[in-house]
């Protein structure tokens, strides 16, 4: 069993948004968490030809990447170059709303991360500013955005070149550290005279990809940190697959992903953009059999260790589950911890006066 904070509770709810443009549809879901504010902001546009999608994750305060959700796309599109030359357009983007956010007041030691998508019928084009990620999957992760971490050769030397000190992978300063070396805002880590934006210590450039569309992509995921500090790659496309094969509701999806995040042990904001393409998975009945058949597995072990003690706490049989039972076919890359709603349903069932909420700890090890 992992220690907990009782010192408050997570705000647990999530925040949903779903829709459908052209030839992909989406859902977005975010959730507050441990975090004493939400910092994390995110965008959905649909034009006519093209959508355009965002995650800031802000640090700081919200100020920034507020800011950012509200002009980062308008600073893009009003590129002249927009039509002819979209990655170009999207640098200009990033560094005028960077410009832009330097008139604001009070804003030296309060940025955001940047992570944007814009998807055309012809090609889909994804620019990272900081440490959330992007993923393209096709059977395979085919793209993946690099996060820009301050011990990195290029942007180490960047940060030296322009007077800055990294330690333990991080920018050091006088007033406190900061573990990315591009971001929008965070303007006391650019002052230097002499230098241009993107030779400060800190960048606001970021890295453009234009991926040429074959009709082979499945999903893009972009997504804060608060999901990648608990799931890898690999598990997290597993997990959403086998829920695309279960489900074909994209914001019942994404709650799931972020439900699951909370449970593995999440601590930070969590921001979950799913993007599902013509090529993605579909409900099958075969799949949806197996989830009935795992969550009937789950009720049978749950009945067993409950009716041995029916005084024990929760944890006390989530502890049994976990660790006695061997549940086979747990959802992949999810494991017990995507089930963890299903078992508080069945605690509450057989147990009704007792109040789920008034547990805070979200993991169990």
């Amino acid at each position: 069993m992992g220690s907990c904070s009782m010192s408050k509770k997570a705000d647990r709810n999530i925040h949903i948004e779903s829709n459908i443009n052209n030839d992909h549809s989406y859902a977005i879901g975010s959730m507050m968490g441990w975090h004493s504010i939400m910092e994390d902001r995110n965008v959905a546009i649909l034009y006519n030809h093209f959508s355009y999608f965002a995650v800031f994750d802000g640090h700081g305060g919200a100020t920034c990447s507020n800011y950012c959700a509200e002009n980062l796309h308008n600073n893009i599109l009003r590129q002249k170059l927009f039509d002819e030359d979209i990655p170009k357009a999207i640098e200009k983007g990033f560094l005028i709303t960077d410009q832009n956010l330097s008139r604001l007041t009070d804003l030296k030691t309060n940025g955001t991360t940047a992570l944007c998508s814009i998807i055309t019928r012809g090609n889909i084009y994804i620019a990272n500013c900081g440490d959330s990620k992007g993923l393209l999957y096709n059977g395979g992760v085919s793209f993946l955005t690099q996060a820009h971490k301050p011990n990195l050769l290029a942007e180490k030397e960047r940060i030296n070149n322009a007077g800055g000190i990294v330690s333990n992978a991080r920018i050091n300063w006088g007033h406190g550290s900061l573990g990315v070396s591009r971001a929008l805002g965070d303007f006391e880590l650019k002052q230097k005279n002499g230098l241009t934006q993107c030779q400060q210590i800190l960048s606001p450039l970021p890295d453009v990809e234009k991926i040429q569309r074959t009709g082979k992509e499945e999903f893009l995921i972009l997504a804060t940190d608060g999901v990648w500090d608990v799931f890898t790659n690999d598990a997290l496309c597993q997990y959403i697959q086998n829920r695309l094969f279960i489900t074909d509701d994209l914001a019942e999806i994404v709650t799931q992903v972020i439900d699951t995040c909370y449970y593995k042990g999440s601590t930070d904001n969590i921001t979950l953009v799913l993007i599902c393409f013509p090529n993605c998975p579909k409900p099958t009945l075969e799949a949806k059999y197996a989830e009935k058949l795992l969550d009937d597995t789950i009720e049978i072990c749950f009945r067993e260790i409950f009716e041995q003690n029916p005084d024990q706490d929760y944890y006390g049989i989530l502890r049994k589950l976990y660790w006695e039972k061997n549940i086979p076919n747990l959802p992949p890359g999810g494991g017990i911890q995507a089930k963890r709603k299903w078992i508080d349903t069945l605690y509450s069932r057989y147990n009704p006066t007792y109040d789920i909420s008034e547990f805070t700890c979200s993991r169990i090890n």
